[in-house]
């Protein structure tokens, strides 16, 4: 029975309590940002569709929206060579529901004409690295060389400055074609920029222009089709889908190494329950034997498990930043 003594006891127990401080868990608790989805995830990719960071976030989005519980919704956003979707990504929320299929323009090497428009490390939260595939040179059909051999012999030979194709500053394609350039050390091999990797490989394969840099991903059904021809990767072995093809180290060149690879970024200030939510996520999505498959048959290397997670994207960036900075200066010195 609810006496007067026992009322007031109570009422004074229930006024004293709220003068009583929190154990430091139960705070930790209350202030922790809780890792929730409340609509559907927009992940950016700052390139056009059927490119290769286009194939990469088309294959992911549909497992990891079921690791997550939520629909993961693809939106193109271009221009600037990724730097017009790397703004808006850097700039969105740091909840969790915009994140951006990042690579070597946006998140390595950003095009910054004048003053630099974000920071590619400190502006973004690190998720996970998604696939890489190694560069790969194409040629026209018609073009009488075989292999990366054949085509630095012609080359020295040639009486005319003879162009390579990539897909826009910055990009793994651009990368490739100095790294081309710096292992032939071959200064009349000069750069024809296009606003897409696209479209480069659709001028290689109706004789345009003679030869890029690429990914294999993106390459593959321009080469499987008969529409051009591979004579080499960047690489240091061989790729699975593309057995015959040999690399540049086993054709002597052996500095010649370049991958097209694409990282699961998020606005910086991104909570720690949340980056890990995601990161466990991405790597379940990684885990699911279809998109493995499907991304293997691509030519993208699919990370193993130490490769996977925020700690090692970080990782990748940053030694990319430093090692891509070194070779662009040579490629330049040729």
């Amino acid at each position: 029975m609810v006496t007067r003594r026992n009322f007031t006891f109570a009422a004074s127990a229930a006024a004293l309590s709220a003068f009583v401080p929190m154990s430091v868990a139960e705070a930790a608790i209350a202030e922790t940002p809780q890792a929730v989805f409340n609509r559907p995830i927009t992940l950016i990719v700052p390139f056009a569709k059927q490119g290769a960071t286009d194939q990469v976030a088309r294959l992911i989005a549909e497992p990891l929206g079921k690791a997550l519980g939520v629909a993961v919704t693809v939106e193109n956003i271009t221009g600037d060579w990724g730097t017009t979707g790397a703004v808006i990504a850097a700039h969105a929320a740091a909840d969790g529901h915009t994140l951006i299929m990042g690579q070597t323009a946006t998140h390595v090497m950003p095009s910054q004409r004048g003053v630099a428009r974000y920071d590619a490390v400190a502006d973004f939260t690190p998720i996970g690295l998604v696939g890489s595939a190694p560069i790969t040179f194409v040629v026209n059909n018609d073009f009488p060389v075989k292999n990366l051999e054949d085509l630095y012999a012609y080359i020295k030979v040639y009486p005319q400055p003879m162009a390579i194709a990539h897909g826009g500053f910055g990009t793994p394609s651009h990368i490739g074609a100095r790294k081309l350039k710096a292992a032939f050390r071959a200064p009349l091999l000069t750069e024809r920029t296009y606003a897409s990797t696209m479209a480069a490989l659709q001028d290689v394969a109706e004789g345009r222009v003679e030869m890029m840099a690429t990914s294999l991903s993106q390459a593959l059904p321009f080469i499987k089709a008969g529409k051009v021809k591979a004579v080499g990767l960047a690489a240091t072995s061989r790729n699975i889908v593309l057995p015959e093809v040999f690399t540049g180290t086993q054709q002597g060149f052996a500095d010649l190494r370049a991958s097209h690879w694409n990282g699961l970024f998020a606005p910086k200030g991104l909570s720690a329950a949340m980056q890990q939510k995601l990161a466990d996520g991405l790597s379940a999505a990684l885990a699911d034997a279809s998109t493995a498959r499907k991304m293997r048959e691509l030519g993208i290397h699919v990370p193993f498990a130490e490769q996977q997670g925020p700690d090692q994207l970080a990782l990748l960036q940053q030694r990319e930043r430093q090692d891509l900075q070194v070779d662009i200066q040579q490629a330049v010195a040729v």
